[in-house]
């Protein structure tokens, strides 16, 4: 008897093949081959003291890299990491990035009935064999008149669409540097 069929528990495929009559298949490699069923659970590659480590001394590079105050601007009192923290992180942790792809679009603001144009950046960023993507956007409006003409103003959107998106991979590959890392 399986471990399954000792708990109670039952598969859709042994209720399908139950109703048509088909005697239940059976999976004894699971009980004849340990290996076979230890490669079909998913385990932390480290232990948790090892694992603690790393996080730990990832915490401490990340803070000491940001510590930079050219590392992050100051939003609503609140510390951002900015493009210059992203890429020093990236430099750090040996991370890889690039554009996938640039979008432009023009979208219709819904309070005003006006339209705005839109960039929209897709970002790869890759360590060995993982890769994340990271998706940025930004609106002509968001950029300030002060900024020069149009083009000056298009610059601007397209490079913030690249920054949100080269942030947003990078904290996910690395899990959590977006964590407010500044604000302790």
């Amino acid at each position: 008897m399986s471990a399954s069929e000792a708990s109670g528990f039952t598969t859709a495929k042994r209720m399908r093949d139950g109703e048509r009559g088909i005697a239940p298949s059976s999976y004894r490699y699971e009980a004849e081959d340990p290996a076979v069923a230890a490669s079909l659970v998913v385990r932390p590659e480290l232990s948790i003291e090892e694992a603690a480590k790393v996080w730990n001394s990832f915490l401490e590079l990340r803070d000491t890299i940001l510590s930079d105050p050219a590392c992050y601007d100051e939003i609503d009192g609140k510390k951002d990491m900015n493009r210059t923290g992203a890429m020093r992180l990236s430099v750090a942790f040996g991370l890889s990035i690039t554009e996938v792809g640039i979008e432009e679009g023009r979208v219709q603001l819904a309070d005003s009935g006006e339209y705005d144009y839109r960039y929209r950046v897709l970002v790869r960023v890759s360590k060995g064999a993982r890769s994340v993507d990271g998706i940025g956007s930004c609106r002509l409006s968001e950029i300030s008149e002060k900024a020069g003409d149009l083009s000056r103003r298009e610059h601007f959107s397209i490079t913030k669409a690249w920054t949100r998106a080269a942030k947003r991979a990078i904290s996910d590959i690395l899990g959590g540097n977006e964590a407010d890392p500044l604000q302790r």
